[in-house]
């Protein structure tokens, strides 16, 4: 019978003769007829106290009319009549005392169902000691006081009885189908021995071994997995097979052992969302996804299920039936990365500081940084930072820099940081190699920072002596180079600047307009004609360029 489901059964009790014993079958009765035939024994026999012998005088002989003692083997000795001490049958009273032989026990279907497999069956047969010779007047007379002050248990109980305990049996007498229905309900699956008493006295039945209460049918939500491959026994290698069982639970608990279930197994890659130190939340990411390799039925209520995961990460292992969670899903298993392979690992920038990527261009002065992610050859990254990696500086003006990296820290694992600071603008190469096999090379380079009034510079063909123009002379040109703190030429334009050339002597002065030229250089001209000593000022905005020297001179009359 299935565990969490009632179960009935039928108690039939029959006579010698195989007939169902009916309505007229009284508690009181019945034991009376056990007890009278030697057939039935209490747990604690009261105490008789025996009667005074009666008297010697001779019996007297009974009627002619009196049956002669039956010769039937089955038959019992009947009860006294009342008044009759002695236990011998009242004259005219031929009516056979009840007995009781067997009991049959099978399972009794639901109204309106097919009859299930029987759990308990036994054919009618004689169980009932039929032989009994016939007992003394005194023992009869025993037998009687006994039958009369013996207590009268209920006529029919039924138990089931397990290693863990016992399971009561309810059981009602059905009086038009003269049989007991006995019912049960049981919760835990195993075998149980139906234990059936009569009166208090356990009835043996024929061809009965045990009563086998079944699991149920799979309860998803009670199911369980266990293995290597669901994270029980830590980080898993990427690119090995890895494996784990599914075991079946019906609603009670009950392990199944039977097969024919469906499994929808799968592996998301996942991202821990939890910012508190040592919280964990981890969120599918979409970033990877792996499907079960296969999924055994070892029709035993187990499911082997596998899978060979190739990218290192952390996973949420979902394992559904009928998309419903069996327990604890979806389970979190981290898969670590083989050993690092140079050709699978990457140079990268970190996005989150501004301006630093050592890997794109960037402005003089400022530090370079840039990281290493180790990669197995799958390329999952690396979770452990135990790789040695060397990397090379070449910029302009002689700059270099060989250094080896360091690991980036608890948070960033399987990362490596290296740094660079050149004040050169220019070209720059970065290379970087493990155990002499090269990761990655990137050509970039350096540019000017912001401008810095104070390095920008002003230049003329005409500083720092001159002639003063004269008619079909080209007019002069004042160059301004916009430079940056260290000296490096900006290369864009963008910037207002302004010229002033006034004599040393303050009795001459004069603003020149200054054209952009689009590539860090402005240009302004002018014709002066006034020999002198002049200080030539370029501004910008509220700051002064370095001042030059201007002498104009006369030329010849």
């Amino acid at each position: 019978s299935p565990a969490g489901s009632p179960a009935q059964l039928r108690i039939t009790l029959l006579d010698a003769g195989g007939n169902a014993l009916g309505d007229g079958l009284t508690q009181r009765s019945l034991v009376e007829a056990l007890i009278l035939s030697g057939s039935y024994e209490v747990d604690t026999d009261p105490v008789i106290t025996p009667e005074p012998a009666p008297p010697t005088t001779p019996a007297p002989s009974l009627p002619p009319t009196t049956p002669p003692p039956s010769t039937d083997p089955g038959s019992v000795p009947a009860p006294p009549a009342p008044g009759d001490p002695t236990g011998t049958p009242s004259p005219g009273d031929d009516s056979p005392i009840p007995t009781v032989d067997a009991m049959t026990a099978t399972p009794a279907a639901p109204d309106g169902q097919p009859t299930p497999t029987p759990i308990v069956t036994s054919e009618p047969q004689t169980g009932m000691p039929t032989d009994t010779p016939t007992a003394t007047p005194d023992a009869a007379a025993a037998r009687r006081r006994l039958a009369q002050t013996v207590d009268v248990p209920p006529v029919v109980t039924a138990v089931l009885v397990s290693s863990t305990g016992q399971v009561p049996v309810s059981v009602v007498y059905d009086p038009i189908q003269h049989y007991y229905r006995g019912e049960y309900i049981t919760f835990t699956a195993g075998r149980y021995f139906l234990d059936v008493r009569l009166y208090g006295k356990r009835l043996n039945i024929p061809n009965y071994q045990f009563t086998a209460v079944l699991a149920g049918a799979e309860h998803t939500p009670s199911c369980t997995v266990s293995g290597t491959g669901a994270g029980d026994a830590g980080p898993l290698p990427a690119g090995e097979m890895a494996e784990f069982t599914v075991q079946a639970v019906d609603a009670n608990g009950n392990r199944l052992s039977r097969g024919g279930a469906n499994w929808a197994v799968l592996l998301e890659s996942a991202t821990d969302t939890d910012n508190t130190l040592g919280g964990e939340s981890w969120v599918a990411d979409g970033s990877h996804f792996l499907r079960a390799s296969s999924v055994t039925d070892l029709q035993n209520g187990r499911y082997r299920v596998a899978y060979r995961p190739l990218v290192a990460a952390t996973y949420l292992l979902s394992v559904r039936r009928g998309g419903v969670h069996v327990s604890g899903s979806p389970f979190v298993v981290d898969v670590r990365a083989g050993p690092t392979v140079a050709a699978q690992s990457v140079l990268t920038c970190d996005d989150a500081v501004e301006g630093a990527c050592g890997l794109t261009e960037l402005p003089a002065g400022n530090q370079g940084v840039f990281y290493i992610q180790a990669k197995d050859r799958f390329g999952g990254n690396k979770t452990t930072s135990d790789d040695q990696f060397f990397y090379s500086i070449v910029g302009s003006g002689g700059y270099s820099k060989d250094s080896v990296t360091v690991a980036r820290g608890q948070a960033f694992p399987g990362q490596y940081r290296a740094t660079f600071n050149t004040e050169k603008a220019g070209p720059l190469t970065v290379t970087v190699t493990l155990r002499g096999t090269l990761v990655g090379q990137v050509m970039t380079a350096i540019i000017p920072g912001r401008v810095d009034a104070q390095r920008c510079t002003l230049s003329s063909a005409a500083f720092p002596t001159a002639p003063v123009w004269t008619p079909g002379q080209e007019p002069d040109v004042i160059t301004i180079t916009a430079r940056d703190t260290f000296g490096n030429a900006l290369t864009e334009g963008g910037l207002t600047f302004d010229v002033v050339m006034a004599k040393t002597d303050a009795s001459y002065s004069v603003t020149l307009s200054v054209t952009d030229q689009g590539d860090g250089t402005y240009q302004s001209t002018y014709i002066n004609k006034e020999p002198g000593e002049y200080r030539v000022t370029g501004r910008l905005g509220l700051e002064s360029l370095p001042t030059q020297s201007l002498s104009l001179r006369a030329g010849p009359a």
